[in-house]
């Protein structure tokens, strides 16, 4: 089964335990800041344990399942419509670092079979300058301006070199 809706209940324990929390959370810019600029940085190994704990709950064969899934229904959706769709598969920092992604090969051979485009940034990151700015923010998963820049760059070469469908 697939969840359609989201029960934010999952998400409190990354956020400041104040009462009220995700109303302030979804409401308050000033919580929001506080939240993200000063708590999750101070407490940065631990909001990666919590990651973690959470993506460790469900069986590696289960969440690809969930993942085809989803991207089943989205390629559906988008296919009905006459629009194309290109998966862009984004590598964690440590990823990118180690030089390989198996759940990238995984989802590309998953693509590849269903005839679906896929692009791996791996490659792109892997390749940008050391000497260059930091892709990602050394305190959490997200892409510095250098990183979406790389990223925005790669994904527009890929669908100018496609034919239109």
């Amino acid at each position: 089964m697939i969840v359609e809706t989201l029960n934010a209940s999952y998400y409190e324990k990354f956020i400041i335990p104040v009462p009220f929390r995700m109303v302030l959370n979804n409401h308050s810019f000033l919580y929001y800041f506080v939240n993200s600029r000063i708590y999750q940085p101070l407490l940065s190994r631990r909001m990666k344990q919590l990651e973690q704990a959470d993506l460790h709950k469900t069986e590696v064969s289960t969440r690809y399942e969930i993942f085809y899934r989803v991207l089943d229904k989205m390629y559906g959706l988008v296919k009905d419509h006459g629009i194309g769709l290109v998966v862009v598969l984004i590598p964690t920092a440590e990823q990118v670092a180690r030089g390989y992604s198996e759940a990238a090969t995984v989802i590309r051979q998953y693509c590849d079979a269903h005839g679906m485009h896929c692009l791996s940034l791996l490659e792109s990151f892997r390749h940008h300058p050391a000497s260059g700015d930091p892709l990602y923010f050394p305190i959490d998963i997200h892409w510095t301006k250098e990183g979406h820049k790389v990223a925005a760059e790669e994904i527009r070469n890929y669908l100018s070199s496609r034919e239109p469908e």
